[in-house]
């Protein structure tokens, strides 16, 4: 559960707009949808989310969990 939230306040704060709804979870994955731009993180903190299971999806545009996605 630390991990989770470590991960989301790191998304978090690389929000580039203010999203109603930013998560979704669907087929076990939890995805992030925040406004979030990938160039804007170093890639400590890309290799930290990858750590604490988030990766970027190129075809949905977010980042993605299947660490703590369960429907």
């Amino acid at each position: 559960m630390e991990n989770l939230i470590k991960a989301l306040q790191l998304l978090q704060s690389k929000m580039t707009e203010d999203v109603k709804f930013p998560t979704c979870c669907d087929h076990d994955v939890l995805r992030v949808y925040a406004g979030i731009d990938p160039s804007h993180f170093s890639l400590e903190e890309l290799d930290q989310l990858e750590d604490w299971g988030f990766d970027w999806d190129d075809d949905d545009e977010c980042f993605m969990s299947s660490w703590y996605g369960s429907c």
